[in-house]
């Protein structure tokens, strides 16, 4: 791969990296936009995408795994087209969560970390949604859905199996 050639950070995404590097004191800084935007643009990070942001950013590809194994929002793998998040934490728990993601497996015929044969949808638990007041609430990609009842469920995996 050259600079002439890229393929996960698109010339646009490299413009953008740089520009935004203007504004720190060391090019290091945009290490986490740069994962930020492979995510966003391909769903996942995919290991050669690593050695490309290691490239731009100007630090080593182990620096840039180390960002992506931290933070747990970073898929190494692909994911469905919808990513269900149900909060796992005690408070969302005690509020019914629990029962959700149970109704949720049951649903979709997976269990946390898998995805429907389809690819439409992965499910996983995640460390607070910050709803608690709202619980049991879970995520659909970015959006969130609060005070679920099984009904309300069926109608948000309808609506993603209709506008997929």
């Amino acid at each position: 791969m050259t600079m002439h050639e890229p393929y996960y950070l698109s010339l646009q995404r490299r413009k953008w990296l740089t520009s935004l590097a203007r504004r720190y004191p060391q090019r290091r800084s945009i290490a986490l936009p740069a994962v930020w935007a492979v995510q966003y643009d391909w769903g996942f990070i995919p290991a050669p995408a690593i050695e490309e942001i290691a490239e731009v950013v100007g630090i080593t590809p182990a620096a840039v795994r180390e960002i992506v194994t931290f933070y747990s929002m970073f898929r190494e793998a692909p994911v469905g087209r919808y990513l269900i998040g149900v909060c796992g934490t005690l408070s969302c728990a005690l509020c019914g969560a629990e029962g959700l993601l149970d109704y949720l497996q049951e649903k979709l015929g997976i269990k946390p970390g898998e995805t429907t044969p389809d690819g439409l949808f992965s499910l996983e638990v995640m460390m607070c949604l910050g709803a608690c007041a709202w619980a049991p609430a879970m995520l659909v990609n970015q959006r969130i859905h609060v005070r679920l009842t099984r009904t309300r469920v069926d109608e948000i995996l309808a609506w993603c199996r209709e506008n997929a």
